[in-house]
C-alpha cells in the first residue's frame, strides 16, 4: 500500500533553533518528538539561503543555476518535472496549502489543488509594493530584508494569521477520507520576518535569549558590503526574541497539524510519513545580519526530519546532506519514478535502513566523504556568484570576483565562521574548489543568465496581471491591527524596551 506523506514547509527557520539541536532555551515540543520518534539529518543544507531559489531547486532536484533560479522573480520552467508532478503521475493526489512562492502563471507545478493561497506576490510587477494596510502602512513593512529590523515586537501580524488559516484548512482537509494516497504539503510562513511574534512569547525570550556577541567580530566578506548590518544590543534582542516566540508560535501549529494526521491515518488505516523542512535560515543578528542571502550557517543551514511508517526511530545523520536529496528520496519513499535530472541523492537507505544505494550523482557514494553546494547571486555590490561547498566540518566560502578573499571555516573548532584558515589547509581548499568547479555552471555563464532574465523582466513588469491563487487578509484580521514599528528618529517600544531608533 502506498504511504501517504505529510511535508511540512517553514520559511526561514535555521537549524540551530531547535530543541532537538541542542537549544536550550528555544521551546519545539513537537519537532523535538518527531525528532525522536524518527530520523534527523544533522547537517543539512539549502541549495540557495533564498526562498525561490530553494524551494525551485528542491522540487526539481536540481541547482538553482542550472533551472535559472538565482532570485525571487525566478520562474520555474513548466516544462521542467518536479518530485510533485512524478507523485502526481505515480497516482498521488498532490495537495498544496499555503506557501510555495511560486511566481508566474504557473502556479501548481504537479499539485492538483490548492487549499490556501500565498501570502506573497504570485505575479511579476511592482503593483504589490504599493500596497498599503487599513492603518495606512505598507502591506509589505518589515518583510523585505533591508528594512527587517523596523518592524518587531511582541503582538499580531499577517505572518502570524496567514499561518493560523493554512493551520486550520490543512487540519480540515485531514477530517475527509480519499481514495487515493495523498501527498499534502503544508507551507507557512513563520518564522519569516517581520520580526512579531505573540506577545506573551516575545516578552518570554526576551528576557532569556543570549546575544550571540562572538560572532559581531568576524570579519565581513567585501562582497556583503551594504548587506542590512546592525548589532546594537536592543536590536539583536528583539530580533532573537521575536523569532525565537514565532518558531515555538509555528511548533504549536505543527502539533496541531501532525495530531490531526495521526487521527487521519488511525481513522483510515493508512500507512504515512511526515517529513519537515525549511527553505532557508535566518541570521537573526549573528554577525549583526539578519534574513538569509549569505553562506554563514544560520542561513543556510536548516532542519530535516523524517517520521513515519518504515522510518528508523532516534537515528542522526550527522553528514552533510541537502535539500536537493528530497527529490529523488521522497519519489522513492512513494515508489514513483524519478524526474530524468536530479543533483541530489535519495536518502532512503539513511532513513529506511534499507540497501537501496544507487546515486552516483555527487561524485560518490560514501556519504561520509560528501560534498554539499550551495549558491547564491549577490544583490549587495558587484554581480558576483557565490558558492559554498560543505565537507565534514569544513565550510569553502567563494565569490566569482573576489577570489583573493576565498574562505575556509572549521565549523567544528570554530562555530561562530570567525576564523579564515584557508592559508592553513590547502588540500582541502583545492578539493572543495575543484568539487565546486566540476559541479557548478561557471559563474560567467549565470550572470549572463541573470542579464538576460533582467532585459525580460524590464518587459514583462510593465504588462497588466491578474493576481492568482494567492492569500487575502479579511477585515477584521492583523493587517487592520497596529504593529510595533521603528522609524527614523522615533521613539519606538517592545516588550520593556524603549529606544530611539535611527537606521
Amino acid at each position: 500500500m502506498s504511504k501517504d506523506i505529510l511535508f511540512i514547509i517553514s520559511d526561514q527557520h535555521s537549524y540551530k533553533v531547535q530543541g532537538n539541536a541542542g537549544n536550550t532555551i528555544i521551546k519545539t515540543p513537537n519537532l523535538d518528538r518527531l525528532a525522536k520518534d524518527g530520523t534527523v539529518m544533522r547537517d543539512c543544507y539549502a541549495a540557495c539561503p533564498l526562498c525561490v531559489p530553494s524551494r525551485l531547486s528542491m522540487l526539481s532536484g536540481q541547482y538553482p543555476s542550472k533551472i535559472h533560479a538565482m532570485d525571487n522573480q525566478a520562474v520555474l520552467d513548466s516544462g521542467i518535472a518536479t518530485f510533485v508532478h512524478a507523485l502526481n503521475a505515480g497516482g498521488y493526489d498532490t495537495t498544496l496549502c499555503g506557501r510555495m512562492h511560486f511566481i508566474g502563471p504557473d502556479q501548481r507545478h504537479g499539485f492538483t489543488k490548492r487549499l490556501v493561497g500565498d501570502i506573497t506576490p504570485t505575479i511579476f510587477g511592482n503593483e504589490w509594493k504599493n500596497r498599503k494596510g487599513a492603518d495606512g502602512l505598507p502591506w509589505n513593512r518589515g518583510r523585505i530584508e533591508q528594512v527587517a529590523i523596523q518592524c518587531m515586537g511582541g503582538g499580531d501580524s499577517t505572518v502570524l494569521e496567514f499561518d493560523r488559516d493554512v493551520t486550520e484548512a490543512a487540519i480540515s482537509y485531514l477530517k475527509e477520507e480519499y481514495e487515493r494516497p495523498q501527498f499534502l504539503c503544508v507551507g507557512m510562513y513563520a518564522p519569516h520576518f517581520p520580526y512579531i511574534a505573540p506577545k506573551r512569547l516575545f516578552d518570554d525570550y526576551y528576557e532569556r535569549v543570549r546575544l550571540p556577541e562572538k560572532s559581531y567580530d568576524a570579519q565581513e566578506h567585501p562582497v556583503l558590503e551594504g548587506k542590512l548590518r546592525d548589532i546594537d544590543p536592543e536590536t539583536v534582542r528583539a530580533a532573537m526574541a521575536a523569532y525565537y516566540g514565532m518558531i515555538e508560535f509555528m511548533d504549536q501549529n505543527i502539533g496541531k497539524i501532525v495530531s490531526a494526521w495521526e487521527q487521519y491515518l488511525k481513522r483510515t488505516g493508512r500507512e504515512g510519513i511526515v517529513i519537515y523542512v525549511s527553505d532557508h535560515g535566518d541570521s537573526n543578528g549573528e554577525h549583526g545580519f539578519y534574513g538569509k542571502n549569505t553562506f554563514f550557517d544560520p542561513a543556510v543551514h536548516v532542519p530535516m526530519i523524517f517520521q513515519g511508517t518504515g522510518i528508523l526511530k532516534g537515528k542522526e545523520i550527522l553528514s552533510p546532506v541537502s535539500l536537493l536529496d528530497l527529490s529523488p528520496t521522497i519519489c522513492d519513499m512513494a515508489e514513483v519514478e524519478r524526474p530524468p535530472v536530479q543533483d541530489g541523492i535519495s536518502l532512503i537507505e539513511e532513513i529506511s535502513g534499507e540497501k537501496m544505494r544507487i546515486d552516483e550523482s555527487d561524485g560518490n557514494t560514501d556519504l561520509d566523504e560528501r560534498v554539499v553546494i550551495s549558491e547564491l547571486s549577490n544583490r549587495f555590490g558587484a554581480k558576483s556568484i557565490g558558492r559554498m561547498a560543505k565537507w565534514k566540518q569544513y565550510k569553502y566560502v567563494t565569490f566569482s570576483g573576489f577570489e583573493q578573499a576565498d574562505q575556509l571555516f572549521d565549523l567544528k573548532a570554530d562555530p561562530f565562521e570567525r576564523d579564515n584558515i584557508i592559508q592553513e589547509h590547502s588540500e582541502i581548499v583545492q578539493k572543495l574548489a575543484g568539487r565546486v568547479k566540476q559541479t557548478m555552471i561557471p559563474a560567467e555563464t549565470v550572470i549572463k543568465d541573470l542579464e538576460l532574465e533582467k532585459a525580460n523582466m524590464e518587459i514583462i513588469t510593465k504588462c497588466r496581471q491578474e493576481s492568482r491563487e494567492h492569500w487575502s487578509v479579511r477585515a477584521g484580521m492583523a493587517e487592520e491591527a497596529p504593529v510595533p514599528m521603528i522609524s527614523t528618529k522615533v521613539e519606538i517600544s517592545w516588550g520593556n524596551v524603549k529606544k530611539t531608533a535611527d537606521k
